[in-house]
């Protein structure tokens, strides 16, 4: 399968995932990133605010949700090496934190990256700092796994959701 094709069907799964979970519309934004992603960024600025925060991201996320999204699918050889991640930086991690970040500024969100690597694990990567202050009111209250990668935390996709991702939004528990 052609890795556009596997980035494609894993935007939907997640797509449909958060709109079950919380019973809100997230689409994917059509032609994902091809509209006003990478060198087409500059198309972005041409258009009216609304716009520019809705195909910002991978996903069209409704207005009370905190986060762009940037969602990313690889096979167990192509992404992040985790074993090594402690040791020296990763290459890969640091561009889709670029685009990540660059995307939450004008989407006007925090930035969310979901990755999943195929047969193995699918990972969330928010803001370490944004994380502690809105999910850690004591230490107990870290996960139990978890990597600190320069000022971002990447922890375990189902246990963000199941524990920390309400604190962004306590209104809508």
């Amino acid at each position: 399968m052609n890795s556009k094709a596997k980035g494609n069907r894993f935007e939907l799964a997640i797509s449909h995932e958060f709109s079950e979970r919380w019973n809100d519309t997230f689409k994917r934004v059509p032609q994902s990133g091809a509209i006003v992603g990478g060198k087409n960024r500059i198309k972005l600025l041409t258009l009216r605010d609304d716009a520019q925060q809705i195909f910002s991201a991978d996903i069209i996320c409704p207005r009370w949700f905190p986060f762009a999204l940037e969602l990313k699918n690889y096979g167990p050889d192509n992404g992040p090496n985790m074993y090594t991640l402690l040791e020296t930086d990763s290459k890969i991690l640091d561009n889709w934190l670029a685009q990540a970040k660059g995307d939450a500024v004008f989407a006007r969100k925090k930035y969310m990256i979901i990755f999943n690597v195929t047969r193995r694990s699918c990972f969330i990567i928010v803001d370490y700092a944004d994380f502690v202050q809105h999910c850690i009111k004591k230490p107990e209250d870290m996960p139990k796994k978890f990597i600190v990668y320069n000022t971002s935390i990447i922890i375990d996709k189902k246990e963000f959701l199941d524990n920390y991702i309400v604190a962004y939004f306590p209104s809508r528990n």
